[in-house]
């Protein structure tokens, strides 16, 4: 979807058969303009009655076009009322289609996007911008023709009444026009993008912000404590201001131009007065213009609501393909498979960068024997993450191949990479339903006992022992609320059910207290048996336990082995190893 489609182009391919209604919406809203003129016209005749047969009044004349009045105001209320309707009818289906295509893409994506974008900012671009779609059709679209049809009125009533007057208010029309194009400059169109960006960080920050409310309380933290979201906040000061100022002047102007037509036609009426030959109907004529520059204010405004939205429309549609725009992994039936013996896991040479400047991993080669368990160790950034992420095909690699039991993974699908791989994540998260469908994540074939035996390998049946309603007890508000340590034995039953052939735990044991990391531990060891595991160690406390570790360097391997040999091999790992016992011997003192 290009950013700069046209609104009739987006209601054709999101309303699905609701775009029937934009035709007659339209057509209803020509015949608003027209009849929202005859009063004014009724009222024109009434005061010319008035004015040349005073002081006799023709009341039957005057009550004929009070009676015309008010039936076009009536026929204008009742078509304005449909024609919103239909608009709200079409606006809410283009809304649910732009929510409906978003969200269907966003399930195509790779796991690895979402681990790059913030939820916040995600539902930002697609519901607020979908939504703002929805007010643009619904309340403003209807604007289109009353803001184009009456200034094109009044271009031929110039013709029609007084051209002296009907000049007044072209050259306002004009003017009016001039001032609203530079509200809609190129520069205050980046403003405007920048602007909206701002909110979109705002929004994005505020909420890890609110979420990290308890820390702040318990340390004692300020605002400044969040540099980000403290950043954001300047931020979204410094561009609220430049678009604020940035728009002063033109809508200044714009407004002046709007009313200038009632000083002006005043101005014209008393300097042709003293030359008329019928200063009456110089009189009525202007009041026709006054009546007929009131109407022409409205629309005016509402072309400048108009293009406003217009212009976040294009904002809106264009965050929104943006996310269209995004590619999928694709499936490559004609990558090469590697015949392997007795292995898993294959990385044949790979690199990657997620900015293509700086090289996360470097050229590593490494067989992963079937059935062993292997510990990632390095420092932070040295590329630990992004190898889980790259087997687990987060991400493709830019160079180089990664082989599943001899099959490349770029002609796998995600289904078929996630049948043979489980993943433990270091932020785990629930969803809002009970433990038991947390667990077996509504595979039917999964029972109630199937579920309470993996829990226990989990060493997590103590969490649901206390609970009135045991494993069926519902997590979040209508519910309970787990530690991080319960929320990690819970996930690691999911795991176990799942028994899935390769076990890839990424900083499994992160943020996790002692009692639990002794729990989790030794559950692990039972999960690692039989599967082919690789883990990324941050706490060394367990690197005997595993088969072969893995110490990694600015993206590449430097060293592999069982820890017995790399500590008498690899000087950077007995560093690393030799700094960790040292936190384990720290104690606070004098307290």
């Amino acid at each position: 979807m290009n950013a700069k489609e046209s609104i009739f182009s987006i209601i054709k391919k999101y309303s699905k058969s609701k775009h029937k209604y934009l035709i007659p919406c339209l057509i209803l809203q020509v015949i608003v303009v027209l009849t929202s003129l005859v009063p004014i016209y009724s009222i024109w005749k009434i005061i010319i009655s008035i004015f040349f047969y005073y002081p006799i009044f023709e009341a039957k004349t005057i009550m004929q076009y009070l009676f015309i009045a008010v039936i076009a105001q009536i026929l204008s209320i009742c078509c304005a009322f449909i024609a919103s309707i239909m608009a709200h009818i079409i606006a809410f289906e283009v809304e649910n289609g732009l929510r409906e295509v978003s969200f269907t893409h966003l399930l195509e994506l790779p796991v690895g996007y979402f681990q790059a974008n913030e939820s916040g900012r995600l539902r930002k671009i697609i519901d607020d911008n979908a939504s703002l779609t929805h007010s643009f059709i619904a309340h403003q679209l209807p604007d289109l023709i009353p803001g184009f049809l009456i200034p094109l009125i009044v271009l031929i009533s110039m013709f029609i009444v007084d051209f002296r007057f009907g000049l007044v208010l072209i050259f306002c029309l004009i003017l009016a026009m001039i001032t609203l194009k530079t509200s809609f400059s190129p520069t205050n169109n980046e403003k405007m993008k920048e602007y909206q960006y701002a909110l979109e960080n705002i929004n994005t920050e505020g909420v890890e912000y609110f979420r990290g409310i308890p820390v702040v309380k318990v340390f004692q933290q300020s605002v400044l404590s969040f540099n980000r979201f403290y950043k954001v906040i300047k931020d979204y000061e410094k561009y609220c201001l430049d678009y604020t100022i940035n728009f002063r002047n033109p809508y200044l102007l714009t407004n002046i131009a709007l009313y200038l037509p009632y000083m002006l036609i005043g101005i014209v009426a008393i300097i042709l007065l003293t030359s008329s030959n019928n200063p009456l109907i110089l009189i009525t004529n202007a009041i026709f213009y006054i009546l007929i520059a009131l109407i022409l204010n409205m629309s005016l405004m509402r072309l400048l609501k108009l293009a406003t939205g217009i212009n976040n429309l294009n904002l809106a549609i264009g965050k929104i393909n943006e996310i269209l725009q995004l590619k999928p992994l694709e499936i490559n039936d004609e990558t090469k498979n590697k015949e392997v013996d007795k292995s898993s896991i294959v990385l044949d040479n790979i690199s990657f960068s997620y900015d293509k400047k700086r090289v996360v991993v470097e050229e590593v080669s490494f067989e992963f024997k079937e059935g062993k368990s292997y510990g990632l160790v390095g420092k932070s950034g040295s590329g630990k993450s992004t190898l889980i992420n790259l087997i687990a095909r987060f991400y493709d690699v830019d160079k180089g191949s990664i082989y599943l039991d001899g099959v490349n993974v770029k002609s796998l699908s995600e289904n078929e990479i996630f049948e043979k791989i489980s993943i433990v994540f270091q932020k785990q998260k629930l969803l809002k339903d009970t433990v038991f469908e947390n667990i077996r994540m509504y595979d039917s074939t999964k029972t109630e006992d199937d579920v309470k035996k993996a829990l226990e390998k989990a060493n997590g049946l103590e969490i649901i022992d206390n609970l009135e309603k045991g494993i069926f007890t519902n997590y979040g508000s209508q519910g309970t609320y787990f530690s991080g340590g319960e929320i990690q034995r819970i996930v690691l039953a999911r795991t176990f059910l799942k028994d899935y052939p390769i076990l890839l735990l990424d900083e499994a044991l992160a943020f996790i207290d002692v009692d639990n990391e002794h729990e989790i531990l030794e559950a692990i060891n039972k999960l690692k048996q039989d599967k082919t595991t690789i883990m990324i160690l941050h706490r060394l406390n367990s690197v005997k336990s595993f088969d072969e570790i893995i110490m990694l360097d600015d993206g590449k391997i430097i060293s592999s082995g069982p820890h017995e040999v790399l500590i008498n091999e690899c000087e950077k790992y007995k560093k690393l190893y030799q700094e960790y016992q040292k936190t384990v011997k720290w104690r606070v003192k004098n307290v």
